[in-house]
């Protein structure tokens, strides 16, 4: 079965008042990626950089969400990795 696997940077900071959130970087994406596809011994088909609007918003469901809002003066765009694979028929 075809699946996929994100990779976002992680929150490192949560917003406040008047402060956006802090995230980590794309290199501790692509490291954690890196480690789970070893740990999973996972080949992969295609690996994918992706850059979408508003990934953490609060109104939004992340990386895979189907429908992503833009616009407004809090509006973002965020780059993450896809791990493309082929996983074993459940």
């Amino acid at each position: 079965m075809l699946t996929f696997k994100d990779f976002t940077p992680r929150q490192v900071k949560p917003p406040g008042f008047l402060q956006a959130a802090e995230y980590g970087s794309f290199e501790d994406a692509a490291r954690a990626a890196g480690n789970w596809m070893k740990s999973k011994g996972v080949q992969p088909i295609q690996i994918e950089t992706v850059v979408l609007p508003n990934i953490y918003g609060p109104f939004e469901k992340g990386s895979a969400d189907p429908e992503l809002q833009t616009g407004g003066e809090h509006g973002g765009w965020y780059q993450f990795l896809r791990i493309w694979y082929e996983a074993p028929d459940a």
